[in-house]
Formats: structure tokens, sequence, C-alpha cells
């Protein structure tokens, strides 16, 4: 029955998105859900993440879901990374690119955030903990998961452990 209605909410959700042609962008560079596929209380829980981020351990991380397929998502990430981290006036910016339409996510590490987001990190991201969600069409539950990867990764580390 809560699937059911859940599933009538989404499709109405779209129908108001296809009719307005518009993106969903947060206006402090944390959010942009240019394929609007996340309903407001999702994008809203993204968004507080990346808000608590930036505050608590001043790491500025901005997730995009693209609109339309990329054809080279890497050329992709490394054009919208461009200066984010900007706000922790360091290189200290973490963006999650999402291309749901290819079915492949990108993640981007500032220079200062190397030693807690290191490759083999950032490769199971990529790799492992995505490929099930998208399979199953829960994009918004793999990026809410991704997002609670990082903050444990980054408390881990100001812990002292890896």
């Amino acid at each position: 029955m809560m699937q059911a209605r859940r599933a009538g909410l989404l499709l109405a959700f779209f129908f108001i998105l296809l009719l307005s042609a518009c993106s969903k962008t947060d206006d402090q560079g944390f959010f942009a859900d240019r394929a609007g596929m996340l309903d407001q209380q999702s994008r809203q829980r993204i968004i507080e993440y990346n808000r608590a981020l930036l505050k608590d351990f001043n790491i500025h991380c901005k997730v995009v879901i693209l609109g339309q397929p990329s054809k080279d998502i890497n050329s992709d990430a490394a054009e919208l990374f461009g200066d984010l981290g900007e706000k922790t006036g360091k290189a200290r910016g973490l963006l999650f690119l999402i291309d749901p339409v290819g079915k492949q996510v990108r993640v981007e590490v500032g220079y200062d955030l190397e030693e807690i987001f290191t490759d083999i990190f950032v490769s199971y991201l990529e790799h492992e903990q995505m490929v099930s969600f998208f399979q199953q069409g829960k994009v918004g539950a793999v990026i809410e998961a991704t997002e609670e990867l990082f903050v444990a990764r980054v408390q881990r580390s100001m812990a002292g452990k890896s």
C-alpha cells in the first residue's frame, strides 16, 4: 500500500517536473538534480548532509545528478569540479557526479582530502557500492548511503583511525 502511494507520488512529481522543465538546484552549491529524479525530502536530506560536511569538517561536497547520459563522465566531473572547495579556503572539495541513465558515477576528491578519500575507497564507491542501488533504480538511496560513508570516513580519520 505504502509502495503504491510512493509510486503514485513519484509519478506525479515527475509529471510536474516535466511540465516545469526546470532543474532542481540549491542556491549554495551543494546539490543539482538536473534529471529531476529526487523528491523534495531526499533533496533536502542530501543538502543537509553536505551542509554538515562543510560546517563540521570544512569539506565542500556537491552532488550532481545528470539529466542526460554522459559521453565521458571523467571529463564531465573534471569540468564540474572546477573550484569546488573554494568555500573551505583549501582544496577540500568533494564532487559526487551521477549519471543515472548511463548507470555510472564519478567521485572527484580535492587534493587536501586524498588521504581521507583514497583511490581505493573511491573506486569501491564507484564500482561496488553503487551497482546494486542502480540496478534497483534507487538513486536517492545510493546518494544518501554514500553520503553516510563520507561522513563516517571523515569521522574515523579525525579520530585517528583509517
